[in-house]
């Protein structure tokens, strides 16, 4: 019964690897007559949770994050997280650095994007969540990927992203402008910023 108590009480935090709870006392064999019983649920390969757990507008994020502990929410994925868009992406966009290895992600819908130099690494921020911690970029960032990448996301939805980042104050023309010229972008993006600053 000890045992359940504090599994129920790792689990209840989200996504947890098989190899975290071995860690905290609890064997694979335990794990595994859990699941049998139906108290946890396998929500990929070694990551499990309780059917009853947390699920927010994370958890697919979080699932997937869990398994690719290097790659960064970009694109689409990190709209979403910072309430930038209203388009709702069916799969996790993830950014790995140039020729990294691609990890195996079960459990949900997965695109991987390859950044690599400051493109990878510019704008990673670490957000606590339901459940555990995401890497993700930044608004500014985001929103900067979104133009340098509009053949894969659509020139709408980075001018989406654009103004609605400046309107809610999330980002300013200034730090777009020295972003964009940091990632060598500024020529695309500074008619989109002259058309905002002059609306």
């Amino acid at each position: 019964m000890a045992d359940w108590t504090l599994g129920q009480t790792l689990l209840s935090k989200g996504p947890i690897r098989a190899g975290e709870l071995a860690r905290a006392g609890i064997s694979r064999s335990v794990l595994s007559r859990w699941v049998v019983a139906g108290r946890v649920q396998r929500l990929a390969r070694g990551l499990y949770g309780l059917d009853e757990g947390p699920v927010d507008e994370h958890h697919s994020f979080l699932t997937a994050a869990r398994q690719a502990p290097k790659a960064v929410g970009c694109l689409l994925t990190a709209l979403e997280f910072h309430g930038l868009t209203t388009q709702l992406p069916r799969e996790v966009w993830l950014a790995l650095e140039g020729r990294s290895h691609q990890p195996v992600v079960q459990g949900v819908k997965v695109r991987f994007h390859r950044f690599t130099g400051d493109a990878f690494h510019e704008g990673i921020e670490v957000h606590s969540v339901a459940g555990g911690v995401i890497r993700v970029y930044g608004v500014a960032k985001t929103i900067v990927d979104c133009f340098r990448l509009r053949s894969k996301v659509g020139t709408d939805v980075a001018i989406e992203a654009l103004r609605d980042g400046l309107r809610s104050r999330k980002t300013s023309l200034t730090e777009l402008d020295e972003l964009s010229r940091r990632l060598r972008i500024q020529t695309v993006l500074r008619p989109y910023l002259e058309m905002e600053a002059a609306s």
